[in-house]
């Protein structure tokens, strides 16, 4: 549930200064209550706030007679096993004079929150590219952070078909092991040096690695291209790239 903080609305405010002295308040009026019974009578008595029923009069269901005692202009409403309760005319001058005064707030709390929300959609367009711009100058400041602690490079992007790179490494992988081997990459079908590699190895042996590495690689280049990116501690020469797929084609 949404809860609009002090200071605020006035009005709020006060109905919550109320509702939060409630249950003092409810205490007097059961011992006043207690003092308007016949001397006779001796019940414990409290007032609670039941939704759609009020305020009512509760005392114990212990098979009492002083139950039936109460006096004329006490109506029982319902009894459970531990408890009966009862509507008096001070209950009915509570239901006029307070009410519900909780789902007041509530509704109070939810029709300014509306408003609100109303008032944040006149703006939509200018808050999405706020969050837009913010979250490209949060990938910017990520990656130069990453590049000053880990000597990333700048790679050259070039409009012919290629692929060079010098001593590749994977970002994720590298500090998570105790060794990682450095690895060249090649993709130059006019200069002989193959359009398409096939990799081979034993299980465990780092392939996946390697070709998750060279995504990441192209990836982290074409990730800023509007602006400066930096690769993982190697050199590279790389072309335009449509995309790259995400799982092994079989």
């Amino acid at each position: 549930r949404i809860v609009i903080n002090t200071g605020v609305d006035d009005e709020l405010d006060e109905e919550k200064q109320q509702y939060e002295g409630l249950a003092d308040f409810l205490n007097e009026v059961a011992s006043a209550e207690v003092e308007s019974l016949p001397d006779y009578v001796d019940l414990k008595i409290s007032v609670i706030f039941c939704p759609q029923l009020g305020y009512l009069l509760v005392t114990p269901n212990d098979g009492s007679p002083d139950q039936a005692r109460l006096g004329q202009g006490i109506e029982m409403l319902f009894q459970s096993q531990a408890f009966i309760y009862w509507k008096t005319a001070r209950m009915h001058e509570l239901d006029e004079s307070i009410g519900d005064i909780y789902g007041r707030i509530c509704d109070q709390e939810f029709n300014m929150a509306n408003q609100l929300r109303e008032k944040v959609l006149e703006y939509h367009k200018e808050l999405l590219t706020t969050c837009q711009v913010a979250a490209e100058l949060d990938c910017t400041l990520s990656l130069t952070v990453a590049a000053m602690q880990h000597n990333f490079t700048e790679p050259v992007i070039v409009e012919d078909p290629v692929l060079y790179i010098d001593k590749g490494r994977h970002p994720l992988c590298e500090p998570i092991v105790d060794s990682f081997v450095p690895n060249d990459s090649t993709l130059d079908a006019e200069r002989n040096k193959g359009a398409i590699h096939v990799v081979t190895g034993p299980n465990s042996s780092g392939k996946s690695v390697y070709l998750k590495q060279i995504a990441v690689v192209i990836m982290s280049c074409f990730h800023f291209w509007n602006g400066k990116s930096f690769l993982y501690r190697f050199h590279s020469w790389l072309s335009l790239v449509p995309g790259c797929p995400r799982r092994p084609l079989k």
